[in-house]
C-alpha cells in the first residue's frame, strides 16, 4: 500500500524545510513526499526541492483570489492517487509539527470508507475547536521542540476514536489520511464558500452524509500553528 504526503508551498522556505524535515524523520511508516507548487512558489523554494530530490505537482492556469487558489493547491495533491500511484494521500500544511510516529498511526486505521484524523495541537493563535498549546512557530530556533514532545509523550496513546460525541468535538483534523477510494467519489473540494462552509468542512460533511466513517486516531499527533492567522 503506497502512502503520499504532500504540502502546498509558496514562499515560506524556512517553515516548508522544518515542516517536510520532521514530517519525514518522524512518519514511522515508508511514504514518498510531494510538493505542491504555483506560480507564485519562490525560486527560493524551487531550488531547495529540487536540492531535496522531492517529486512536484504543479497548479497550472489563472490564479484567482486566495481562497480559491488554496483549495486548487490542496486538491491539486489528491492527484497523487493518479499520478504517483498512491492508495493513501495525507496532506498537510508549512506551519505544522508532527511527533514521532504521527504517519504511522494515522495510516494504520485506514479502511476504503475511512479518513482517520490525527489528534491536533494548535497554537491557539486563533480561534479553534482543537486543544490549543503554544510551542512557538515552526522553524528551526522558534519552535520549542523539546518541550512539544515532552507533552506529546505524556499524552500519546494508541487508541482509535470512533464517536465525536463522547470525543466532545469534531474529528475533523489536518493531517487526515484520505482512502483513493473515498476521493474518488466525494472530491475534490470546493474552492468556494459553500452552505457557509470551507472547501475541507464540505468535503467531510459530503463523506459523512454519504456514510465515510470518520475516526480520530490518538496516536497520531501534530502542531497547528494557524499561520494564515
Amino acid at each position: 500500500m503506497k502512502v503520499v504526503i504532500y504540502c502546498p508551498v509558496a514562499d515560506e522556505l524556512e517553515m516548508f524545510r522544518f515542516a517536510t524535515r520532521y514530517a519525514l524523520e518522524n512518519a514511522g511508516t515508508e511514504c514518498e513526499f510531494v510538493a505542491v507548487i504555483d506560480s507564485i512558489t519562490s525560486r527560493e523554494v524551487r531550488d531547495y526541492i529540487k536540492e531535496k530530490g522531492y517529486s512536484t505537482l504543479e497548479v497550472k492556469g489563472e490564479r484567482r483570489d486566495w481562497l480559491y487558489n488554496l483549495y486548487a493547491c490542496w486538491n491539486r495533491g489528491y492527484d497523487a492517487f493518479y499520478e504517483y500511484g498512491a492508495d493513501i494521500v495525507v496532506p498537510f500544511g508549512v506551519d505544522h509539527a508532527f511527533y514521532k510516529g504521527w504517519l504511522k498511526y494515522l495510516v494504520k486505521y485506514v479502511k476504503p470508507n475511512r479518513i482517520v484524523n490525527c489528534k491536533l495541537i494548535e497554537s491557539g493563535r486563533l480561534p479553534s475547536i482543537h486543544e490549543c498549546r503554544d510551542f512557538g512557530e515552526p522553524v528551526e530556533g522558534r519552535f520549542r521542540l523539546k518541550e512539544f514532545y515532552e507533552y506529546c509523550e505524556r499524552i500519546w496513546k494508541d487508541e482509535l476514536v470512533t464517536d465525536e460525541r463522547s470525543y466532545g468535538r469534531r474529528f475533523d483534523a489536518m493531517p487526515f489520511a484520505v482512502p483513493k477510494e473515498v476521493w474518488g467519489l466525494y472530491g475534490p473540494m470546493p474552492k468556494r464558500i459553500v452552505n457557509g462552509v470551507t472547501g475541507d468542512t464540505y468535503f467531510f460533511n459530503r463523506c459523512r452524509e454519504n456514510g465515510v466513517e470518520i475516526v480520530k486516531s490518538l496516536g497520531s499527533i501534530s502542531y497547528h500553528y494557524q499561520k494564515r492567522g
